[in-house]
């Protein structure tokens, strides 16, 4: 939220609440999601597809004797009844509900790994700069950093409270499209060209 305000001259506070953590939700949700599909292939239970390998099945079927014979005395012995279908209805809706509460409650107490966060970082500037050009990169989120922060030093930096944050001034767009516009000069530059406009001169660029 603090980024947004940075850069929306018509900023509006509950929209930019709705619009983070929608985007939150949905970055920690993958990365859940990830994790959790790790975590069975290693145990060797599922495909990529996360569909569940002949081996696990098998081995479950030997556990459990004659599945096929199991299943008719079962169904034999079970009497239907809308009662039954109606309790079978029920917890399955409050399994579904208190899955959904635990993966709620999953998100909002996960933090985003590095890796994601650099992601959205790197995704940020691109949509900003609109060029792979590490100069322009670092120069907008240097700016945004020091607009959203408060501290003499980056080690004991802090966030700015909300009400504290102002739009970037105009003069930091001006240079952020005058970036864009040597960048946009530069297009037709090979890749040897690009390579080292970028990495050839990082020491001189931090510097």
């Amino acid at each position: 939220m603090r980024i947004q305000k940075s850069l929306i001259l018509d900023f509006d506070e509950d929209s930019a609440r709705e619009s983070a953590e929608q985007d939150w939700r949905i970055d920690v949700q993958r990365e859940l999601t990830e994790k959790k599909q790790i975590k069975v292939a290693k145990k060797g239970g599922t495909n990529e597809d996360g569909v569940e390998t002949l081996d696990k099945i098998d081995e479950e079927d030997e556990e459990d004797g004659n599945p096929d014979a199991k299943g008719l005395t079962h169904v034999k012995s079970e009497k239907f009844s809308d009662d039954n279908f109606s309790s079978d209805e029920e917890k399955f809706e409050k399994e579904k509900a208190d899955e959904e509460a635990q993966q709620v409650k999953e998100i909002d107490t996960t933090k985003v790994d590095f890796e994601r966060l650099s992601e959205f970082f790197f995704d940020l500037c691109l949509s900003w700069c609109q060029h792979l050009d590490i100069e322009t990169f670092l120069f907008f989120i240097n700016g945004v950093f020091l607009n959203i922060t408060r501290g003499h030093h980056i080690s004991v930096s802090t966030f700015k409270p909300m009400r504290d944050i102002e739009v970037l001034s105009i003069e930091f767009f001006n240079h952020l499209l005058a970036y864009r516009q040597e960048c946009e000069e530069r297009s037709s530059q090979t890749y040897g060209g690009w390579y080292s406009q970028n990495f050839g001169r990082t020491h001189s660029i931090v510097q």
